[in-house]
């Protein structure tokens, strides 16, 4: 009897131990696995980062309390975003979100170079894009990109070396464009108005009273600025709207059209609505958005719409040596020349299968050539109020002087159109 309370009792303080190491068992798993994971996760985490997989490493993360988890995700979302941001050129932001990730960072130093790649295509891109805007006289748009590269780079030798001449230029410019346009004094912009009869037909009464013009450009820019002073100088009774016309096409056709015009400050307005609510005449598009003579869903659709109002549309043919307008098949296609001080005129990079060439004013590119000759078509429209635009590409064709080859060609197209007597 005495044996068996002795071996109960045993049994019981046996149960009670093993209770007891249970018990210190889990509280050592509940107090130390936590941290065991939290490690694993972080560590798992570091390996996601090395091999490039960061939404991983965000999720590993997160899942751990380690020490610098918190600053390590911060620093991969800086990371995605600076890549991300690169690959869209946008390399303001790319720089700033690389600085914005921590040394502690397992990729610290790709983070580094890739500053330093946006940084510089940052400098080398607005110093280049400073450079031809003043080749092409655009003079406020060249001051603006060299003060970009000197807001990044302030000691930018290149930079420093051209700040005052571009910084006169663009005062000068300005200056210019609040007294009415820096195309009305420009001599050589003069020389050519006169060589293609412009002022006679101004003089004789016909300067786009009554006539409403959209200049169709990629901006609010300074840019769209000239295009819309070169066909306000022509037509200074005109009413220039500048905006741009976008929408929605596929291979079905353009399913919605409107119009964003920074004149007005009105944002997609249906195309229709805004032709008829500011009766537009004439549209001149001065943008690069085509391939080749390709013909876009785009020039189906304007096609139909300069029958129906009767519109009369010219567009910039093109500065590559191709086709590189959106409405070609529906516009009509214009090239640049220059008039040199001789009273020769010798061809810009001219673009294949235009329809006829204009003058560029003081700057250069197809862009300005095109709302040169859509004012030309605006005096047109001025003494025949429903001219056509068919008869227009007439008039042109049958009033051209010849450039190249007779006849139409591809340097040229049909030529130069020269006005004639406003009183015939």
């Amino acid at each position: 009897m005495e044996e068996n309370k002795s071996k109960k009792a045993s049994n019981k303080k046996t149960l009670i131990i093993a209770a007891i190491v249970l018990i210190t068992l889990a509280a050592v798993l509940l107090f130390v696995m936590p941290g065991v994971l939290s490690e694993q996760n972080y560590n798992k985490g570091i390996n996601a980062i090395n091999s490039g997989d960061y939404q991983e490493a965000i999720q590993f993360l997160e899942k751990s309390n380690a020490e610098g988890a918190d600053v390590l995700i911060e620093s991969v979302r800086h990371h995605q975003a600076a890549i991300e941001a690169y690959k869209k050129n946008e390399y303001v932001k790319a720089f700033k979100e690389a600085e914005l990730v921590d040394k502690s960072y397992p990729l610290y130093e790709e983070v580094m170079e890739l500053y330093d790649k946006s940084f510089n295509r940052l400098i080398s891109e607005n110093l280049e894009a400073a450079k031809d805007y003043f080749d092409d006289k655009e003079y406020v748009e060249a001051y603006a990109s060299l003060k970009t590269v000197l807001k990044y780079d302030p000691s930018n030798e290149e930079a420093m070396q051209l700040k005052e001449l571009y910084s006169l230029k663009a005062y000068e410019m300005e200056a210019q464009i609040e007294k009415g346009g820096y195309f009305v004094s420009d001599s050589s912009s003069i020389r050519q108005r006169e060589m293609v009869n412009i002022n006679a037909w101004n003089e004789a009464g016909y300067t786009g009273k009554g006539l409403t013009v959209l200049h169709d450009d990629t901006g609010d820019t300074m840019h769209s600025l000239n295009c819309a002073a070169i066909l306000q100088t022509i037509l200074p009774d005109a009413r220039i709207l500048r905006g741009s016309i976008s929408g929605i096409s596929d291979k079905n056709g353009v399913a919605d059209a409107y119009v964003n015009c920074y004149t007005t400050n009105e944002t997609r307005v249906p195309f229709d609505e805004f032709i008829q609510k500011y009766d537009v005449s004439l549209i001149n598009n001065s943008t690069a958005d085509g391939d080749g003579n390709t013909e876009s869903s785009w020039a189906v659709y304007m096609r139909e719409k300069i029958k129906e109002y009767n519109l009369v549309c010219l567009g910039a043919a093109g500065n590559e040596g191709k086709m590189t307008n959106n409405f070609y098949g529906a516009f009509i296609m214009v090239s640049g020349v220059y008039l040199k001080a001789d009273g020769t005129i010798s061809g810009y990079r001219t673009s294949e299968d235009a329809d006829f060439s204009m003058f560029m004013g003081y700057q250069s590119g197809t862009s300005y050539a095109s709302p040169f000759l859509c004012g030309i078509a605006g005096l047109l429209r001025s003494k025949y109020p429903d001219i056509t635009q068919e008869q227009v590409y007439e008039y042109f064709k049958n009033n051209c002087m010849d450039l190249g080859t007779s006849g139409k060609n591809p340097e040229y197209g049909w030529g130069l159109p020269i006005l004639g007597d406003p009183a015939e």
